[in-house]
C-alpha cells in the first residue's frame, strides 16, 4: 500500500512540474519575447470559454493546436477571428485567388461561419485536449486561485521535508536496532565460545585426574610386586 502511495505521489509531483514548466515558457515568450500566441515546438494551448464545439470540445477543456498548413476537410482547425481565436471544424476548402480558404462549422452550430478563413489567420490544426483543465488554469489567474496553488505547494514542500526528515529518523533507528543486534550475537557468540572452552578445560583436567590415578595405581601396583620380592628371597 505504502509504495502504490508513493507511486502516486510522484506521479503527482511530476505532473505537476510539468504544468509549472510549461506555463512558465508560455510566460517568458508571452510577456519576454513578446509572442501573441506563444508555441512550444510549434504546440499552442488555448482554453476554450464556449460551447460551439460540444460535444467533441467542451468549454474547460484546454486544446493543443499544431502548426501546420496540411488542412483538410472535416479537420478542426484554431484561427484568429478579429480578437478571438475560434476553434471550428473545415466544411469546405475553397479557393480564395489562389490562395487556400477555409469554411467553418461549430459542431454545436447549425450554420456554417459567415466569413471565410484565410490561411495568414491559420494557427493550426487540432490534436488533442485536456478535459477541463481550462477551468484550473482560468481558476489559478484569480487571487483566490493564486493563494490556493501558493498553500497547496506550501503543504506538498512541508510535507516533503517532514518525510524525508522521517525516513532518515527511521533509518538511523533501524542502524541503531542493527547494531544492536549485531552487538547480542557476538556476544551470544562469545559466551557460547568461552563455555565450550570451560567445558574443554573441565574434561582435559578430568582426563589428566584420570590419567594421573592410573599412574599412581601403576607405581602402587609396582611398590607391592617389589615387596612381595624382597619377602620372598627373605623367606629363602
Amino acid at each position: 500500500m505504502k509504495k502504490i502511495k508513493k507511486i502516486i505521489n510522484i506521479i503527482f509531483l511530476i505532473l505537476v512540474f510539468i504544468l509549472i514548466l510549461y506555463t512558465t515558457i508560455i510566460l517568458i515568450k508571452k510577456f519576454v519575447f513578446k509572442e501573441e500566441i506563444p508555441s512550444i515546438f510549434g504546440m499552442k494551448s488555448f482554453i476554450v470559454v464556449s460551447g460551439s464545439m460540444e460535444p467533441t470540445i467542451e468549454t474547460g477543456d484546454i486544446v493543443f493546436i499544431q502548426e501546420t498548413t496540411d488542412i483538410h476537410e472535416n479537420d478542426i482547425i484554431a484561427f484568429k477571428y478579429k480578437n478571438s481565436v475560434i476553434t471550428h471544424r473545415v466544411e469546405k476548402m475553397v479557393d480564395n485567388g489562389g490562395n487556400k480558404a477555409y469554411l467553418t462549422k461549430g459542431d454545436a452550430n447549425s450554420q456554417v461561419d459567415a466569413e471565410m478563413i484565410l490561411s495568414k489567420d491559420l494557427y493550426g490544426k487540432y490534436v488533442f485536449k485536456i478535459n477541463k483543465l481550462g477551468n484550473v488554469v482560468l481558476f489559478l489567474r484569480t487571487k483566490a486561485g493564486i493563494i490556493g496553488i501558493s498553500v497547496i505547494f506550501m503543504i506538498l514542500f512541508l510535507t516533503y521535508i517532514l518525510g524525508f526528515k522521517k525516513k532518515n529518523y527511521s533509518e538511523k533507528d533501524e542502524d541503531i536496532i542493527d547494531e544492536n543486534d549485531k552487538y547480542i550475537e557476538l556476544k551470544k557468540n562469545f559466551e557460547k565460545l568461552e563455555q565450550e572452552m570451560i567445558s574443554e578445560d573441565i574434561w582435559s583436567d578430568i582426563d589428566n585426574q584420570k590419567d594421573n590415578s592410573k599412574i599412581t595405581s601403576k607405581n602402587k601396583s609396582k611398590k607391592k610386586n617389589k615387596r612381595k620380592k624382597r619377602r620372598g628371597k627373605n623367606s629363602r
